[in-house]
């Protein structure tokens, strides 16, 4: 299985619950078909560089997953037969996950360390 990354845009005049609903497909598609979702990121609306569609913002949506290589063909016709999505780009992954979750836990345990001194009143009498 090798690891990729899917970025897709849907229209931004679908409410919240149609977006999720949108997303919820995606994730049942790559788990359904032996797919691993490693990370979902909803990056939220955001501007276009150009328009799209007679579209000017769009609701972003990374994922991060594990997958055979059949896996993006399918997720691309999904896309391609839905009004919804305006936009997509399927790659496969440079991230070293290892790597990640080591620099994660060195900032966890950094964080945990600092102090934060309390804070001094400002009454000045």
């Amino acid at each position: 299985m090798r690891l990729y990354e899917t970025t897709f845009i849907t229209d931004a005049q679908y409410s919240e619950s149609e977006i999720e609903t949108e997303i919820k497909k995606v994730e049942e598609l790559i788990t359904s078909n032996g797919g691993e979702i490693v990370e979902t990121q909803r990056w939220g609306i955001r501007r276009l560089a150009y328009e799209i569609k007679h579209k000017r913002q769009g609701f972003y949506t990374h994922f991060l997953y594990r997958a055979s290589p059949i896996m993006p063909p399918l997720i691309e016709n999904a896309f391609k037969v839905n009004e919804r999505i305006i936009r997509f780009l399927t790659v496969v992954s440079e991230i070293d996950l290892e790597a990640r979750r080591e620099q994660a836990e060195a900032l966890a345990a950094a964080a945990a360390q600092i102090t934060i001194p309390p804070t001094q009143s400002m009454d000045r009498g």
